[in-house]
């Protein structure tokens, strides 16, 4: 297949609409403040909104301070209606050419405006996302880091080539105004139906690799397992509300190919390896024999990728695991409408 890389112009500077939702955010806050008061970018050319969804600590009280002396302007909701609520909010008063929606907690470059938009020279484009670095300096965290750089991010920037991507992140999303539209209630991947939208009207959703955003990453197993469990749930919701793009020849290699195949990856897969894990015990059940030398080839391969190994590809292969279950029970939680739509900090 041919590969179309967006065409970026730098310099390329049109009026924007920075979005910011916020629910107990104290501890970033003052962080993401200072962070946008930096960014290179044009202030006559930039129009900042948080928007607060029903904070419990002090983030409002900090909001009210600070974005009085950086003229940032503040949306206070007092009820916790969740992330596709509190953007809604903001769609009502912001007008830019382009709109910008990032989290508190993500880290960004002093340049990530001015990379991000650049893509949008390309007429073609309709919203771009940029690189998630996952930090943090423990080993499940260099596990998460390491898994989503070689099963995450290299798939969908080979994905934004060859037409748009199947994902993006929430961190940091760029996308034309014009293509923007309301969220319904009960949205849980709002990234994803902007993504599904833009395309569904002719334009292409990519990825920039060179604008790197800053992620931590779940402290514990049972964060990331609860993270992957809701963002699987959501990822289900979003496809299947826009499935009329799968398997749709007029959406070319995207509907034929791309998403059809981001659809088996979050649903046979987590499938396929609990049966297999099953078949396994079962085995190792029935036959005593085949329990022992099953588990003494497992348990050395992972003692050789744990510490016998200097890089993280074989560690990331056990990390697998963790993401496996959480697909499950997102699938479980899909069936059973068990998602929601308020975002928590995992």
């Amino acid at each position: 297949m041919k590969k179309n890389p967006a065409q970026r112009i730098i310099g390329h500077t049109p009026p924007i609409s920075i979005i910011v939702p916020c629910h107990n955010e104290a501890m970033n806050i003052n962080e993401k403040l200072l962070e946008l008061r930096d960014i290179s970018y044009p202030r006559s050319l930039m129009d900042v909104v948080f928007v607060d969804d029903g904070s419990t600590d002090n983030t409002v009280q900090l909001l009210r301070e600070q974005t009085y002396l950086e003229r940032f302007r503040l949306i206070e909701a007092k009820v916790r209606s969740g992330k596709a609520f509190a953007i809604n909010q903001a769609l009502k008063v912001v007008g830019g050419n382009l709109l910008i929606l990032t989290d508190a907690d993500t880290k960004l470059q002093k340049d990530s405006f001015l990379r991000l938009i650049a893509n949008f020279a390309d007429p073609t484009v309709g919203a771009v996302c940029g690189k998630v670095r996952i930090t943090g300096g423990s080993l499940l965290k260099q596990l998460d880091g390491a898994f989503h750089d070689l099963f995450r991010e290299r798939d969908r920037e080979l994905e934004s080539k060859l037409d748009s991507t199947s994902f993006f992140s929430g961190g940091l999303l760029a996308v034309r105004r014009s293509l923007m539209i309301p969220f319904e209630e009960g949205m849980v991947c709002e990234d994803l139906h902007v993504l599904f939208s833009v395309r569904k009207n002719g334009y292409r959703c990519v990825v920039d690799p060179t604008v790197i955003v800053s992620a931590e990453s779940p402290k514990n197993v049972r964060s990331q397992v609860f993270q992957r469990r809701r963002n699987t749930a959501g990822t289900l919701q979003a496809i299947l509300a826009h499935r009329d793009i799968l398997w749709n020849p007029q959406m070319g290699v995207y509907g034929m190919l791309i998403m059809p195949m981001s659809l088996l990856r979050i649903t046979v897969l987590p499938v396929a390896v609990a049966l297999a894990g099953i078949s396994c015990i079962l085995m190792a059940v029935l036959f005593p024999l085949f329990g022992i030398i099953f588990s003494t080839i497992l348990f050395s391969i992972i003692f050789f990728s744990l510490f016998c190994s200097r890089y993280l590809v074989p560690r990331a292969a056990l990390f697998a695991f963790i993401v496996e279950l959480g697909m499950l029970l997102g699938i479980y939680d899909y069936i059973c409408r068990r998602h929601i739509s308020h975002w928590e900090r995992a």
